[in-house]
């Protein structure tokens, strides 16, 4: 009684360490003594505390609020604690980095910490709480540094974590149990935490939801970003936990919700989808014109060099960039992504009914209804004519501006033959005529002389102007097929998105869609029913595959094939509800994300209850017997379990394979 009245009268402006150089604490032994507490040590890492039982440490007794008080206690009374005596440090030499190159398990959690909503979030936070408990005296002019400090975060994802105890005073390693964990703080310089992958497996069995591993380590980042005293950082953990859980442009509905209270907006306004796959019926309606004006803050669509589109900002242009150029993007990474002017298409222009209004979308800027057109125009199958003024020009005209370009740039990209073939499909794109509805005869002339005068370049030959263009030989005759046949096939996807574009126009809350904004075309696409078959008849050989290893006694291989059965089955169903598949390999995170529909309860306890264990986890079978500490040889683990897996392999063919199969058919069938 007497340690917890000592403990309320301590203050910042306490007197007593004026008065006494020495002052005694109990220890926590069964029968307490009292201790000069210079020789005690806080118990501030209790699994630590069991590892160390055969030490002869005599720590201070445990108590509610001494840890709360502890900063309130003078430098020279302070007993030491764990934390500072011992400390946690990845072992390289045992742990395992992750090896499955699809990984992308954390990405969204790296995006959410290295947002400015999150840095927000932790001000708002810190000063809430800064008048009852000890925190840093943070304003709202540390969002800056605060930001700075996460967004630079990188994650590295390892299938195994190891960690070493060692003593801070003599360097040497202590022997625990404690080496395994779900999360580390790496490195605080630079800054990257590390997580363990088969943390959000539904097979590992956790008291902690992965949102806590996580925050653990955030914490630790906060106690090093701001190491000048023992904050109280713990109180934050809760609602950072609930943060994690949440998209950055929820997050102040987050706290609103734990009537935190509120403050001035600090971050940024940004566009939400950075980085992701644009949809395919967006890719269709792109302009491809390379001397498109740029601005910085500009969302485009960048095409990787996997030929996939993604959302990207441009950051940090002047406005004058040639074609040739390089340019600074975000596309979701940490650091800016350096690449050339060619590799970003762009969206179209929306005209909004009011220039004060900008969310009230009409058609987009050059392009007119086909109801208000007349004569060839209403013969023309699109939902929208095009109408930009660059047909206004006679033929010579365009094509005096075209040669100029096109010499302007060869002069330049001459010697990067790659970058010169994309200048040009982006100069044939622009002017093809079936991406210039209403303007085909013209457009055809153009594309005619784009090819004529692309080989007439290359040949190093003077410009001729009584050239015929009717006809440009075969010269890169498969690079110019190439161009019509995939400029053809966007006329249909761009006729069927113009097609939605003006049914939904009309509806009420069309004018709120938040990308409108962001001058971002919305999707019309809701479903892939090609891909998903696709998806399933790969299960079906898949399955056929397992079977005809195992009766061939390749257990392992049986065992793995058994397993993408499931995957792909899976994210059969997941194509049924969005464009594009999960690039992961934890079924139930799939399942779980999947909308609510009959066949997400069905196969949630057809991977809980009817899959064997041993084909639960994808690493486990992949890596089987290659931790060199194991010593165990993965052909003879599969061996002794083939009867599970055989019996696997029957429940997987009824309860994936079949459900998925007439789950997909009545979508065909609707079709």
């Amino acid at each position: 009684m007497s340690f917890d009245r000592f403990l309320d009268t301590l203050s910042e402006q306490d007197s007593l360490a004026k008065e006494f150089d020495t002052i005694f604490f109990p220890t926590s032994a069964e029968k307490p003594t009292l201790v000069e507490s210079k020789n005690l040590v806080f118990d501030d890492w209790p699994e630590l505390r069991l590892v160390l039982v055969n030490q002869k440490y005599q720590y201070v007794q445990r108590n509610d609020k001494f840890k709360q008080k502890f900063s309130l206690i003078p430098d020279k009374w302070k007993p030491k604690k764990l934390s500072e005596m011992f400390k946690m440090e990845v072992s390289m030499s045992k742990s395992i980095e992750c090896r499955d190159q699809t990984c992308e398990k954390f990405n969204d959690l790296r995006k959410s910490v290295s947002s400015q909503h999150f840095s927000e979030a932790l001000i708002r936070l810190i000063k809430h709480y800064q008048e009852r408990f000890n925190l840093p005296p943070i304003t709202n002019k540390d969002f800056d540094v605060l930001h700075d400090f996460f967004k630079h975060m990188k994650i590295q994802c390892f299938s195994n974590i190891q960690t070493e105890i060692v003593d801070k005073a003599s360097g040497s390693k202590i022997d625990s149990n404690l080496g395994a964990r779900k999360s580390v703080l790496k490195s605080q310089n630079p800054l990257i935490m590390g997580l363990e992958h088969g943390m959000l497996s539904p097979e590992v069995e956790d008291s902690k939801v992965p949102e806590e591993h996580i925050c653990s380590v955030i914490i630790e980042m906060l106690s090093r970003k701001y190491p000048e005293k023992d904050y109280q950082w713990e109180i934050l953990e809760k609602c950072i936990s609930k943060l994690l859980k949440s998209s950055p442009d929820k997050m102040t509905e987050v706290l609103d919700r734990e009537n935190i209270e509120s403050m001035e907006k600090l971050a940024a306004d940004k566009f939400g989808r950075i980085g992701e796959i644009i949809p395919e019926d967006v890719i269709s309606i792109l302009v491809h014109d390379p001397f498109n004006p740029i601005k910085d803050k500009m969302i485009v669509a960048y095409q990787d060099q996997d030929g996939i589109f993604r959302y990207a900002s441009i950051e940090n242009c002047s406005g004058d960039e040639k074609p040739s150029s390089f340019l600074s993007i975000d596309i979701g990474e940490t650091e800016m992504k350096q690449v050339q002017l060619l590799d970003i298409l762009f969206f179209p222009l929306f005209r909004t009914k009011d220039s004060q209004n900008r969310g009230a979308v009409s058609l987009f800027v050059g392009e007119r209804s086909q109801e208000h057109t007349s004569g060839e125009s209403d013969k023309n199958s699109e939902s929208f004519i095009n109408d930009d003024k660059k047909f206004a020009r006679d033929l010579k005209e365009i094509f005096d501006d075209v040669r100029k370009k096109l010499e302007g740039n060869y002069k330049l990209l001459k010697h990067e033959e790659k970058s010169w073939l994309k200048f040009v499909r982006r100069m044939l794109f622009t002017w093809h005529p079936d991406k210039n509805p209403g303007f085909e005869d013209k457009a055809t002339e153009v594309v005619k002389f784009i090819q004529n005068e692309v080989e007439r370049i290359e040949k190093g030959l003077p410009p001729d102007n009584d050239r015929s263009y009717s006809d440009f030989g075969n010269f890169r005759e498969d690079f110019f097929r190439d161009c019509n046949d995939s400029a053809r096939e966007q006329r249909y996807e761009r006729h069927n998105y113009y097609q939605h574009f003006q049914r939904q126009r009309n509806q009420e809350d069309f004018e709120q869609n938040y990308d409108f904004q962001w001058n971002v075309p919305p999707s019309f696409k809701t479903n892939n029913l090609e891909a998903a078959r696709l998806c399933l008849e790969v299960a079906k050989s898949h399955l056929k595959a397992s079977k005809d290893n195992l009766n061939a006694g390749h257990n392992m291989v049986a065992a793995y094939m058994c397993r993408m059965v499931v995957e792909m089955c899976v994210k059969s169903v997941e194509l049924t509800c969005t464009r594009t598949y999960t690039k992961t390999h934890d079924i139930k995170q799939i399942i779980v994300s999947l909308p609510e529909m009959e066949i997400k309860e069905d196969l949630l306890v057809a991977w809980r209850e009817n899959v064997p264990n041993i084909l639960k986890n994808y690493s486990d079978i992949f890596y089987k017997g290659l931790n060199r500490y194991t010593g165990e040889d993965p052909r003879e683990f599969f061996q002794l379990h083939q009867g599970e897996i055989k019996e696997g392999i029957k429940q997987v063919d009824r309860d994936f394979v079949n459900i998925c199969e007439d789950h997909l058919l009545k979508f065909e069938n609707n079709c």
